[in-house]
Formats: C-alpha cells, structure tokens, sequence
C-alpha cells in the first residue's frame, strides 16, 4: 500500500507533452484527441483502444474511467514505465489517487496500491471548455462527496479531518461553475478521502452505476454522487447527532453546506432513479462503501431518504 503522504508530482502542462519519447503512448477519450495529438508527439490512442504492450511512458487523458484504465494497465503490463494524468474534468481526483475502481457484474471492484499511484499529474483547464452545465453541476457533486463523506467517516483521524474541514470551506466559497480552480479541490478532495473511505453516496453510487450502464441516458458515477449527495447528507443528520456536532466543531454551519448541496440537486434525474434505488436498496447497504457511513443505515431508513427530499 501507498503511504499517505505519497502523491504524484504536479508538472507544468508542457513538461507532460514534452516526455514523449519513441517508447511513449498517449491514452485517452476519443474527444480529446484530436487535442492531445496536436501536442504530444508519442503515438496516440483512444479510450477504449487497444492498449499498448510495452512502454516507457504513458500519458492518460481523460475523465476517471479513462484515468483508472490506465493505471491498472500500467501497473499490469508495464509496472516499470512511468505514468502521468491528465483530467479532462474534474471530480474523480482519479489522477491523485492509488485507488482504482473497475466494474465487474456484482459491482464495483477496488484495487488500491502505491503500483496505481501515477508519478504526475497535469492541469489542462481548456479541456473544460465545452462542458454542458450538466456535467459541470455533477463533477462538483463527485468532489463535494469525496470532501463531505471523507471528513464525517469515521475512519477519519484528527489531522485528516481538519485537512479536510479546511478543503470544505474553500468548497463553500467556491461557486459551482466551470472555474479551474475545481481541478485541484477534486483532486485534493479525491486524495484526503483515499484515506478515510466513503459512505452512503458512494455505495449508491457503485451499486447503480454498473447495472444502468448501458440503458438509455444512463447516469455516470459523478451524476449519481451529485443526485445523492443532499439527500444523504439531511439522512445522515437526522440519524446522527455527530454530523451537525463534528461540522460545529470546525466552525462549518451544516445549513450552509445543505444549501449548497441543493444546487447539485436534480429532481427529475432523482425520480427516475427511484425504481433502481428501491431495487437493489438492501445491496447497497452491504456495499462496503455504505460500511464506513457516518451513520448506521438499516433497510427501514429508505423512507426517511425519500422524506428526506422532500423538505
């Protein structure tokens, strides 16, 4: 396992470009490269592609699914290469992080290793450029439930949870719009809660994920954490007296955080999800994400979610 202190080296844009060499290969979405081609002269492919055998170095471009990928494969086929990511959008932290998370067809698998940490990061702000306000609103949803189910996890130690009350407050004065200061807070958020584990959010989240994969306009991993985000958060407070306590000892007003998280809130996408969430409800609660909520979620606490969207 990786220490918690390790993390990749954040390399100015064109030190990314620059590593291409004839052992390089750039990997990543397909919207991207055109973009990524234009400056990094290895040889390029696209997400999914057929990934490269061997290599010195590897530039992943793209959102988490992309950034996992590629870690994964770096650290099977060429664990001796080095690897630097490139976030297409915020959210995952995918690029600061030693987790994966991969999708197998009982749920989402974890692997989690100093072998999948990447040696550098980038920031490429234009990449964001064309984003709808849609995924704009869901990427800031995915780092306000790392940040927020991060610091109330009760696996978080006192250093940790002061690192992140601080990374809360900034989430707070930091509006939710396509700004690149949300490059670095997800992935602050993604690497402070690499440390403490998730909760509810999150065990929703990789329950539904794979199995609406695939039906039409299926929510991805940040439209769920997004949609879910509030409706745990007011769950959690009314389960828990520790949650208004915990955040009133840092001197963070848990109405403020509410209020924020209702602009990530989206009524229409939360109904059609219900069918889904009242299905597979008794799975979720044994996901191990769920496990390390800030409150204990027993399968009679549905209701009081569902009540819970209604204030």
């Amino acid at each position: 396992m990786s220490s918690s202190t390790d993390k990749p080296e954040l390399w100015p844009l064109e030190r990314a470009f620059a590593a291409a060499t004839d052992g390089a290969f750039a990997w990543c979405d397909p919207f991207v490269r055109k973009r990524v081609e234009e400056r990094f002269h290895g040889r390029t492919l696209e997400y999914p592609g057929t990934p490269p055998q061997g290599f010195d170095f590897l530039l992943a471009v793209g959102g988490g699914k992309v950034l996992d990928a590629a870690k994964l494969h770096r650290a099977r086929c060429c664990p001796g290469a080095k690897l630097a990511a490139i976030p297409s959008i915020w959210g995952s932290g995918a690029e600061n992080s030693d987790i994966v998370v991969t999708h197998g067809p009982d749920g989402a698998v974890f692997f989690q290793g100093a072998e999948y940490l990447p040696d550098a990061r980038a920031v490429w702000p234009e990449l964001a450029d064309s984003l709808t306000p849609e995924l704009v609103r869901d990427a800031c949803g995915d780092v306000w439930a790392h940040a927020l189910e991060g610091y109330l996890s009760p696996l978080a130690d006192e250093k940790l949870r002061n690192e992140l009350a601080g990374l809360i407050r900034e989430l707070l004065d930091t509006p939710i719009a396509n700004r690149p200061e949300w490059f670095e807070l997800g992935a602050r958020a993604c690497r402070l809660q690499s440390r403490a584990g998730v909760g509810l959010v999150h065990g929703i989240a990789h329950s539904l994920e794979g199995p609406l994969a695939g039906t039409p306009a299926a929510p991805g991993h940040a439209a769920l954490c997004s949609t879910f985000v509030l409706p745990v958060f007011r769950l959690n407070r009314s389960l828990s007296d520790k949650v208004d306590t915990t955040l009133g000892e840092a001197g963070i007003d848990p109405e403020r955080i509410e209020s924020r998280l209702a602009e990530l809130f989206d009524q229409e996408t939360f109904q059609k999800l219900l069918p889904a969430l009242e299905e597979r409800w008794k799975k979720i609660l044994r996901d191990p994400c769920t496990r390390t909520n800030c409150a204990l979620v027993r399968p009679a606490h549905l209701e009081l979610l569902l009540t819970g969207v209604e204030k």
